[in-house]
């Protein structure tokens, strides 16, 4: 929070957004000049997963607001959480690596994967598939790796 936006005179309010689900708001408790925000768990327990956008906005309460930082955070989920926590791309390279095994082992005459079929000959372009499903990985983690860094504990 920049120092031009003091908690002391300010509220801060965070809102988070993923695709079209709806916003999720999270409003600053002042601790002295910084902000603290929580979420209780009940609250966060379904929370999908993923990049969500999200606008940090300052109001002094006479009416004047200002837009004090906006971008993309990644939200984590819970190690503990049931489901496949993989991303999409990651999902594809797998399921792609373990086609390729099964053809290049020769323990079956063809594969299907995302609904297409893959034979013996043509287990070249499940090697592209699994070049350009490592590709999209390397690309989100760079994306999640930026410069800043935003911590958020949901309580």
């Amino acid at each position: 929070m920049p120092s031009s936006f003091p908690a002391s005179y300010y509220s801060l309010t965070i809102y988070l957004k993923k695709g079209t689900n709806a916003a999720i708001t999270l409003i600053g408790t002042n601790e002295g000049n910084s902000f603290r925000f929580t979420k209780p768990a009940n609250e966060t327990s379904q929370l999908e997963f993923g990049e969500y956008k999200y606008q940090a906005i300052a109001d002094d309460g006479n009416g004047n607001v200002d837009q004090v930082d906006s971008g993309n955070i990644q939200i984590l989920p819970l190690l503990t959480a049931s489901g496949d926590l993989r991303s999409y791309w990651e999902i594809i390279r797998d399921n792609a690596q373990e086609a390729y095994k099964k053809l290049t082992s020769r323990e079956t005459d063809e594969v299907s994967i995302n609904g297409k079929t893959f034979k013996f000959s043509q287990r070249n372009e499940l090697l592209k598939t699994i070049r350009i499903a490592e590709a999209e990985i390397e690309r989100e983690k760079a994306e999640q790796s930026g410069p800043k860094i935003y911590r958020s504990r949901f309580i």
